[in-house]
């Protein structure tokens, strides 16, 4: 060989060696002294010792797509540093201010926690010169790799897979039963303000609503998606899977729209995002989403049934119905419907709540009072006359809502019943099927935008909350829209702009 081509090989060998010095800095999570100890150990045992059940762990992600994703959480978990000493390292190594300075991930985190409630507040505190912090466009760098699009794509959800897997491992070492990977889809719609922004760096336009050309078309939705390219997004679809046999929660895909979700776009969102679980072996079994009009028609479609359910007469049971359509990614495996209740009660408790004397809803106009009193006096005026009216007044309910009760009650009650049939041992929480879980996302999101989530921004105000630098949730009142979300806090790692994604 000649000496060129010896030099060229020392020289790329030293350059691997500085790519992986550097990779290591960057994604290294720190411990404290005893931690440290403690973790060096472990790993030095297991490594020594159970390198079988290792390799089985990662044969076990790998099922999943996310085998890769696992060997690198492995190895940050092997190679940390004490987090006092990196952070000190950092202060004296980077006073120089350059945009070279490398920093570890604990100065990254303590960054980021700053600067995800208040980039103005991170600012401030950097400009005092008390600390040396990095830049805006290193935190930017962090965030980036959990900015993620719009659509059912798989790095939206991998790691969180990944995290999921190791939480399926840590329950059965623990002595808890097994995760069966099987759960709860829920979604949602927000509007949001619509706004554009342009991202410099990937080149790409944020806040446009998604074209047909974008989706997978598993429906017939070309007759509401526009094909232009120039339409703002007004409102967002987003979709949260819960694991049913544990306490884990991964924040699924979100959609874009620029009018309401129309019952065919909702199908396809719908059926992209089964999909998408189920290629990292993840199932659905059960469907959630609130009353909305659209919703009803999309619930009945599934099943054959349009217009308002039968009454079937003579039958052991006239109201009876299947709220349940086959899983088109998983059969003969069925997915059942279910309307969350919640969303109208609170509703009507917040709409009460605010009409209370005092509240935003509460006014007087020409000496009467509009709001929670005169609310308690009409129900009262109109129950106490109910009575002295003739018979031809008959009691009823508006039809969406008696076929929203019966999809409530039959659903549940058939899904239960399936549910316990298919995983004997296991119990169905009713809490973990709420639809009010979406709801907690969006307040977080809006916590996290400022309190106006806007097109541009939503995306952001995701990945914050996939990193867990955003962990309040909107103070509205108590359980109301603060239900506790179980996601596990992602490894930090840095967007390659350079790379098309």
């Amino acid at each position: 060989m000649s000496p060129a081509s010896q030099e060229k090989r020392k020289n790329n060998q030293k350059n691997e060696r500085n790519n992986l010095k550097r990779k290591v800095m960057q994604d290294a999570v720190s411990l404290d002294d005893h931690q440290s100890d403690e973790m060096s150990s472990i790993a030095s045992t297991i490594e020594t010792n159970h390198q079988e059940e290792l390799q089985k762990l990662y044969d076990e992600a790998e099922k999943h797509g996310v085998g890769h994703l696992m060997k690198e959480i492995w190895k940050e978990d092997v190679e940390s540093h004490c987090e006092r000493e990196q952070f000190h390292i950092d202060q004296k190594k980077n006073r120089s201010g350059s945009k070279a300075n490398n920093w570890s991930i604990i100065t990254i985190r303590m960054a980021l926690a700053v600067y995800s409630r208040s980039p103005a507040a991170y600012d401030a505190l950097k400009s005092f010169g008390i600390l040396n912090l990095p830049c805006r466009s290193t935190l930017q760098s962090y965030t980036g790799a959990f900015l993620h699009g719009p659509g059912a794509h798989s790095d939206c959800i991998e790691q969180q897979v990944a995290q999921f897997v190791l939480h399926c491992q840590q329950r059965v070492l623990n002595g808890k039963q097994e995760s069966k990977k099987d759960g709860v889809l829920i979604f949602d719609e927000v509007k949001v303000i619509s706004r554009l922004m342009w991202n410099s760096r990937s080149q790409t336009l944020i806040g446009l609503s998604m074209r047909h050309d974008e989706m997978l078309s598993l429906a017939d939705i070309f007759q509401t998606l526009s094909s232009s390219s120039v339409e703002q997004t007004s409102y967002i679809m987003q979709f949260l899977w819960r694991d049913l046999t544990s306490d884990f929660d991964i924040i699924g895909p979100y959609f874009t729209s620029s009018n309401t979700m129309d019952s065919k776009f909702s199908l396809a969102c719908i059926l992209e995002t089964v999909k998408l679980f189920q290629l990292h072996g993840l199932s659905t079994s059960l469907l959630v989403c609130d009353g909305a009009s659209s919703n009803l028609s999309l619930i009945k479609a599934t099943h054959g049934h349009s217009g308002v359910y039968p009454i079937l007469n003579g039958e052991m049971d006239p109201y009876e119905i299947a709220p349940v359509m086959l899983n088109p990614f998983n059969p003969p495996h069925p997915i059942f419907w279910l309307i969350c209740p919640t969303h109208q009660l609170k509703n009507m408790i917040n709409a009460l709540f605010s009409s209370k004397p005092g509240g935003t809803k509460s006014f007087l106009m020409d000496g009467v009072t509009f709001g929670w009193s005169s609310i308690i006096k009409m129900f009262e005026r109109e129950y106490s006359s109910f009575d002295l009216k003739v018979n031809t007044q008959t009691k009823f309910l508006a039809w969406q809502t008696f076929d929203l009760l019966r999809i409530d009650i039959y659903g549940f009650n058939m899904f239960c019943k399936h549910f316990l049939k298919k995983h004997p041992g296991y119990f169905v929480s009713p809490l973990r099927v709420s639809g009010s879980a979406v709801e907690t996302l969006f307040s977080q999101f809006k916590y996290s935008s400022g309190g106006k989530l806007d097109a541009a921004n939503y995306g952001y105000s995701r990945a914050v909350s996939l990193v867990k630098q955003v962990t309040s949730t909107h103070h509205s009142g108590k359980d109301y829209r603060d239900g506790q979300l179980h996601i596990n806090n992602l490894p930090l790692t840095k967007k390659v702009y350079n790379k098309k994604d």
